[in-house]
């Protein structure tokens, strides 16, 4: 156990903490399993060289990661009521003071609008014609209206 991990920390240049590994008998299937926080404690403070040693471990372990349920390990569900988005989109409240009300994401607003098929825009139901009319009587009445700007 000790010498596939020392071996591990050697791959990842990381020697100095072999020390630390073999005093608390961590081995590379507890790697894997270990928090930031924990990491943290051991002194490994670099994100980058804890995402190195993990990758590292992985190869070296003898439990591999079930790559069925990563899904549920990288997206946490927040619960958002229908209701709830609906009410603050009707209250004329923008998406961005919704995601910060509810201290989530814009993408997780986004993504609970998309599931509840709540829709930020209000399309009118004016027809063709009766825009094309409306259009033409704006034309018509303002004709020369920025005719400055244009040259």
């Amino acid at each position: 156990m000790a010498g596939s991990m020392s071996n591990v920390l050697k791959q990842v240049n990381l020697d100095s903490y072999i020390g630390i590994f073999e005093e608390h008998k961590i081995s590379p299937d507890i790697v894997c399993k270990l928090s930031m926080y924990d990491f943290q404690c051991l002194g490994l403070v670099n994100i980058f060289d804890n995402m190195r040693l993990r990758i590292e471990c992985v190869k070296f372990g003898s439990c591999q990661p079930d790559l069925t349920s990563i899904h549920h390990l990288c997206r946490h569900e927040f619960s958002m009521p229908n209701t709830t988005i609906k009410g603050l989109l009707e209250a004329e409240f923008t998406v961005i003071y919704v995601n910060n009300t509810l201290s989530v994401s814009e993408n997780t607003v986004y993504r609970r609008m998309r599931q509840y098929n709540v829709s930020r825009f209000d399309f009118s139901d004016v027809n063709d014609e009766t825009l094309d009319f409306s259009l033409n009587e704006i034309i018509r009445e303002f004709a020369r209206c920025c005719e400055a700007i244009i040259r």
